[in-house]
């Protein structure tokens, strides 16, 4: 048979308590710096999140340009965003009206519509939905030089005439418009 003895050991001068009260405070002390070590992790993932969504956000800018010298419009886009801008739609309108097809045979469909009976040298250039405009790449979307109008008279005709409304997007899915009217 087996026997086993209890033993019970009495107060020594307070120490047991003391003991107690330090073990407590040792495991309140270490769920404390765990509780902050937890809030500054959390901290650092949104800051690390923020920084990862604005180094993929994109940016379009439009430019009209035009040259007195030779009496050349021209309009160009730029992603100077530090992400790529996917293009999930474009809407040119001419008075008031889209213009057919996409990419540069789009463009071509309004600079016939805007400047129709006139001898004219221009050139086009455009995306398509769904491609990837990665950053700093530049589009001359349009350039034109025509008889009898001056570069400042294209520019007038162009801008109050057309409306160019792209959407587009960040790799995260985040949604951002072009507006020729407001930009």
């Amino acid at each position: 048979m087996d026997t086993v003895v209890y033993v019970i050991p009495t107060d020594a001068g307070g120490l047991a308590a003391w003991a107690t009260f330090l073990s407590a405070l040792a495991a309140a002390t270490s769920a404390g710096i765990a509780g902050l070590a937890l809030i500054f992790t959390k901290r650092q993932v949104d800051m690390h999140e923020k920084h990862n969504r604005l180094m993929a956000t994109p940016h379009l800018s439009g430019w009209n340009h035009e040259d007195g010298e030779t009496n050349t419009y021209s309009f160009t886009l730029e992603n100077t965003g530090i992400g790529p801008a996917i293009i999930k739609s474009i809407s040119l309108t001419v008075d008031d009206q889209p213009a057919q097809r996409e990419g540069s045979d789009m463009i071509e469909d309004a600079a016939e519509r805007l400047f129709p009976n006139l001898a004219k040298l221009h050139r086009f250039e455009m995306f398509t939905v769904g491609e990837f405009i990665p950053p700093n790449k530049k589009y001359e979307v349009y350039g034109v030089q025509a008889e009898g109008l001056t570069a400042k008279q294209l520019l007038e005709s162009v801008q109050t005439r057309t409306k160019l409304v792209i959407q587009y997007e960040s790799i995260y899915g985040d949604k951002y418009v072009y507006d020729s009217e407001t930009e």
